[in-house]
């Protein structure tokens, strides 16, 4: 897959930095009061080994970008439009493709379709995750309020609640997402062939490009 050069971001005055449940910290650089409800972007850092279970967006499509590499990223094929019918229940478990992610890699995750990843090395990486849009009706800060633990000192980074992990999954479906509580709940198998994916670059490129006035206008203001 050709490489992809993240432009520079400017972030928002003092993100909002959130502990997810599955381990990462999330710092929320621009949302979309900066974005004209474009989208939303994290700055997230990946502890070795950790990741989030298969899950489903049904509102907000993903990009996910690894300046560094270290991460491997699961995905479908098949869609699933309908919130109340997630793999494995009334129907086919699903087979996900897995991808190790490289330098400047750009993946891109449509809603409907099931994605996990995980840090597949022995140290912290750093991956940038965008969902499209953020909306007041539609916005994935609102879910990881929900499950999350706010970081107000990144030196010291709270344990994570059990109660955290259990919201993880329970409140999901209040956000247009399902979330699996295991690995293998959604999975049938796993393919490790590699097969290419999408990193529809272009889509993102002019989100990117079209949310600078907005966040410029609000620093002026």
């Amino acid at each position: 897959m050709a490489q992809f050069i993240l432009p520079n971001i400017h972030s928002e005055q003092n993100p909002l930095r959130i502990l997810g449940p599955a381990g990462e910290i999330f710092e929320f650089i621009r949302t979309g009061h900066s974005t004209g409800g474009k989208f939303i972007m994290s700055k997230t850092i990946v502890p070795p080994g950790v990741g989030p279970t298969p899950h489903l967006h049904h509102s907000t499509d993903e990009w996910f970008y690894t300046p560094n590499g270290g991460i491997v990223l699961f995905m479908g094929q098949n869609e699933y439009s309908d919130i109340c019918n997630e793999p494995g229940n009334n129907t086919k478990k699903e087979k996900l493709y897995a991808t190790n992610m490289g330098i400047n890699e750009l993946i891109y995750v449509p809603r409907n379709h099931v994605h996990a990843f995980i840090n597949n090395t022995d140290k912290e990486q750093l991956l940038y995750m965008i969902w499209t849009p953020d909306t007041e009706d539609v916005s994935i800060l609102n879910y990881f309020k929900s499950v999350g633990q706010e970081v107000t000192d990144i030196n010291n980074i709270p344990t994570i609640e059990p109660l955290a992990k259990l919201r993880f999954v329970s409140e999901a479906p209040k956000f247009g997402i399902n979330q699996s509580h295991d690995f293998w709940q959604y999975v049938e198998k796993v393919d490790y062939s590699s097969t290419p994916m999408d990193s529809n670059s272009d889509t993102l490129s002019r989100l990117l490009k079209d949310s600078e006035s907005f966040l410029i206008a609000d620093i002026l203001v």
